[in-house]
């Protein structure tokens, strides 16, 4: 009788040790997986930085431009004599609206004596100002 109980107690702690020991491998087994991905995704990430700064030289304006006029497409920067001022005889109606709703405003006399007087001034000429797209 005692020697039965011997060994269905040691049948009952080798069965836990080796489920013991299967655990342990799968934790060892996860963490080696996890470092090979975490290798792998160092190596995305240093890819996709030399990916973007691969994209962001081509889409440079001086790249860019380089190639516009190595190509012979004809193309060149502008200058003043490629430039080309509108006159027009009249001023058209909606302009007309424009600068009559931009009159002078006078400020009153309790701004003249405010230190930000030249300020606000400036900003009433600026808007007096007709702009070239309103003309």
């Amino acid at each position: 009788m005692r020697l039965s109980k011997f060994i269905q107690g040691l049948v009952g702690v080798t069965i836990l040790a080796l489920i013991y020991i299967n655990m342990q491998i799968q934790i060892f087994d996860m963490a080696y997986q996890g470092k090979k991905k975490e290798k792998q995704l160092m190596a995305l990430s240093d890819n996709n930085g030399r990916v973007t700064c691969n994209i962001l030289k081509l889409k440079s304006s001086n790249n860019l431009g380089i190639k516009l006029l190595d190509e012979g497409s004809g193309l060149k920067f502008r200058d003043q004599g490629s430039t080309v001022h509108l006159v027009t005889a009249e001023v058209l109606p909606e302009a007309k609206e424009v600068l009559s709703s931009d009159k002078p405003k006078k400020l009153s006399s309790f701004l003249r004596f405010l230190p930000m007087r030249k300020q606000v001034e400036a900003q009433a000429e600026e808007k007096r100002v007709v702009k070239p797209w309103r003309r």
